[in-house]
C-alpha cells in the first residue's frame, strides 16, 4: 500500500488536485467540485463522452430527464446555453 505522502501526488497526476509549491513543501486544493467530480466519474464509468454518444446514453438520459421533470429539463437547456457561451455551469 502507498505511503499517504504519495497520495497527494497521485491525485495531482489524476488531475484532480493542484499544488503549488510554499517553501520546501507542496500546498494541495482540489481541481474540482462535488458536482463535477461526480460528473467526471459517471462518463469515465461509461466508457467516456465518445461511448456515451456513440451508444445512444447521453439521448436516453435526456429521455429520463424529459420524462421525469419539466423542470429539471429546462435546467438542463440553461446550462447547455451558459456553456456554449463559454461560462461557468
Amino acid at each position: 500500500m502507498p505511503s499517504k505522502k504519495h497520495k497527494p501526488l497521485r491525485l495531482h497526476r489524476k488531475g484532480l488536485v493542484t499544488r503549488w509549491k510554499v517553501s520546501h513543501a507542496y500546498r494541495y486544493q482540489p481541481a474540482l467540485d462535488r458536482e463535477s467530480f461526480v460528473v467526471r466519474q459517471m462518463v469515465d464509468g461509461a466508457g467516456g463522452m465518445r461511448a456515451l454518444t456513440s451508444r445512444g446514453l447521453l439521448a436516453s438520459f435526456l429521455d429520463l430527464v424529459a420524462d421525469a421533470d419539466d423542470a429539471a429539463l429546462d435546467e438542463l437547456e440553461e446550462l447547455i446555453a451558459r456553456k456554449r457561451k463559454g461560462g461557468q455551469t
